[in-house]
């Protein structure tokens, strides 16, 4: 279990890279209710700061990529499964 603070914003864009790299930028998108977690990454220690993670995102990837991160992977996914 991490300590409270020792998760960094860093830590979370090594994740993303990782995941893009295996293909699956289309699939990452982000929720807002920390469920399930013993510890938040410093800096995004509740939902109102997802800002701070979309300001260092925007330093990596392009702002397309990060709009589909924050809300248009999962609209696009939720448009997608309503058609059927």
């Amino acid at each position: 279990m991490a300590k409270p603070g020792s998760v960094t914003i860093a830590d979370l864009i090594c994740h993303i890279d990782h995941l893009c790299a295996l293909g699956g930028e289309r699939h990452i998108g982000f929720g807002s209710d920390f469920d399930g977690i013993d510890a938040t990454p410093a800096g995004l220690e509740h939902a109102g700061q997802t800002q701070n993670l979309i300001n260092e995102l925007l330093k990596h990837y392009s702002e397309e990529q990060v709009r589909g991160f924050a809300y248009g992977n999962f609209t696009r996914y939720v448009s997608e499964i309503g058609k059927d």
